[in-house]
């Protein structure tokens, strides 16, 4: 690579060139690029924080209004932890988001609804081994 300002050769890793001392490449783009990730890791965080949330509501209310009292015990058992364990893949990858983008404000409405859709699960999982 050669310096724009004075045509010396320089090194392709160099900032500054040795010759002149001019600029030779900004630091502006590590950031760039930081900050897309912190974006994308938002968005992932947001995505998976209301799958979890969605699963973990639908599969409270289902219970109740479907499968109910009219299906035996055991039939009810294993419908709910396979629809748990589902929601529960979800909610773990969504709390771990969470929890290492706590700083942001999306990564802080992702731990609420993670932290509802624990609190949901669990009370399915009370639903289903009580009744």
């Amino acid at each position: 690579m050669y310096c724009s300002n004075c045509g010396n050769k320089v090194d392709e890793d160099a900032y500054v060139c040795l010759n002149c001392g001019v600029i030779l490449k900004k630091r502006e783009n590590k950031v760039k690029s930081k900050k897309n990730n912190i974006k994308l890791f938002n968005v992932v965080t947001l995505v998976f924080s209301i799958i979890s949330f969605i699963l973990s509501f639908s599969l409270f209310f289902y219970d109740i209004s479907e499968v109910g009292m009219y299906t035996k015990a055991y039939e009810r058992i294993i419908y709910g932890l396979g629809f748990v364990s589902t929601t529960m893949f979800f909610t773990i990858i969504s709390l771990i988001f969470a929890l290492v983008n706590k700083k942001s404000n999306i990564g802080k409405i992702g731990l609420g609804l993670t932290l509802i859709s624990v609190f949901l699960i669990l009370t399915e999982i009370f639903v289903i081994v009580i009744y």
